[in-house]
């Protein structure tokens, strides 16, 4: 097998295992060629190569395949021995004790932003979590965060590679409406996401700077009906209290943030 070769198996099978992510009733090997555009016979080889190794699990029912708990433990392992969490985790805590909300935490790397912990709430009303899901920029309120630290120039050119796609009704869907939407995202330093990626869910974001650079976001969501005008102002409050107490310097060696105009192409997802 050439490097060319050994590299192209690798990426396909990636390309496989990023479509059983979430996925868990499993997947048909038929839906995986359609999905990849693969052929059958590359995919059953990917397959078989993940099944013998413990990645994956085939149903025995109706043989769809899904990510295995060896796979989702090795994940969880590789997140404990970062200690991020360990660092970020009592403030989260301190946060949803209280709004009695759930609170998140997502961090900007280049390849995106990705919501890595969260805490609880004690409100019965709740509503999920975006764990371990990568953010769209554009539809959540810690992507707009993002992009409003960011110069529109540099978020025309993000918009202009990927587009902005419609997650619910709410969703924007025209750049000079995100722009303005930024703009007043600037002027009051946090961000709202009103059912734009989730139906009835509004969602508010403030920012964690280091050395002036955005580089992990706060964000707190409840049911829209309880989101009043006044309450969003008090969990703005309550975040950035807590942040203006975080030692931010702390996250230094996590090599987390990151400024489009040093690097290529940024993927939306």
């Amino acid at each position: 097998m050439t490097a060319y070769s050994a590299l192209a198996a690798v990426e396909r099978t990636f390309q496989v295992m990023e479509i059983l992510v979430g996925e868990v009733n499993g997947v048909s090997v038929t839906e995986l060629e359609n999905r990849t555009q693969l052929p059958k016979s590359v995919i059953s080889r990917i397959l078989t190569t993940l099944l013998e190794g413990g990645y994956v699990e085939r149903d025995s029912k109706t043989r769809y395949y899904k990510l295995s708990f060896y796979f989702l433990s090795m994940a969880y392992r590789h997140i404990n021995a970062l200690e991020i969490n360990d660092i970020f985790y009592p403030m989260l805590e301190r946060i949803a004790k209280r709004t009695g909300e759930l609170v998140q935490l997502a961090v900007v790397k280049k390849e995106g932003i990705f919501f890595i912990e969260k805490a609880e709430g004690t409100n019965p009303l709740r509503v999920a979590s975006m764990l371990g899901q990568k953010a769209p920029y554009h539809a959540t309120a810690v992507g707009k965060v993002w992009l409003a630290s960011l110069t529109d120039q540099e978020v025309i050119s993000i918009i202009s590679q990927n587009g902005l796609k419609a997650y619910t009704e709410h969703t924007i869907t025209d750049l000079d409406t995100l722009l303005k939407n930024l703009a007043e995202v600037r002027s009051k330093g946090y961000a709202i996401a009103d059912q734009e990626i989730n139906q009835d869910v509004i969602a508010v974001s403030v920012p964690i700077t280091l050395d002036e650079q955005v580089v992990a976001m706060l964000v707190t969501a409840a049911p829209h009906f309880k989101m009043t005008a006044s309450r969003i102002e008090e969990l703005v409050h309550i975040c950035r209290e807590e942040v203006d107490l975080f030692d931010a310097s702390l996250l230094r060696s996590f090599d987390l943030g990151y400024s489009p105009n040093k690097s290529g192409k940024i993927t939306m997802p």
